[in-house]
């Protein structure tokens, strides 16, 4: 175990060992903001207070990132667009429901076009 300190549950310092105990290193309102944690925390890491345990810090993904969890989400529905042209062209009725299909896939397209925007300023 090592000693971290905290601030709004985020793991802030590393306190060395040879600062231990804290309350005689760095006083009690600092020791305060010190628990223990298990070796592999790191600074940036969050504590959970109501359980005492840590976990990795939370990452916001890029605007790419974001982009391409969008990209690959629209392409999930690729084979239905192109299932409702063939039977189009073919005279027979379309499979999927085109409207609500083209709905939901232009919502998609709308986010990814307000994040490419965004990201070009």
């Amino acid at each position: 175990m090592k000693v971290v300190r905290l601030e709004s549950n985020t793991v802030v310092e590393i306190i060395p060992g040879y600062a231990l105990p804290v309350e005689e290193w760095y006083g009690e309102e600092f020791a305060s903001q010190c628990i223990e944690a298990p070796e592999d925390v790191k600074e940036g890491w969050v504590h959970n207070p109501d359980t005492n345990t840590f976990s990795g810090p939370v990452t916001t993904p890029t605007t790419e990132e974001q982009i391409a969890v969008l990209k690959a989400q629209i392409s999930t529905s690729d084979y239905k667009v192109i299932k409702c042209a063939e039977c189009s062209l073919a005279g027979l009725p379309a499979p999927y429901d085109i409207v609500a299909l083209n709905t939901e896939r232009q919502a998609i397209r709308d986010q990814i076009n307000a994040l490419e925007a965004s990201n070009a300023r």
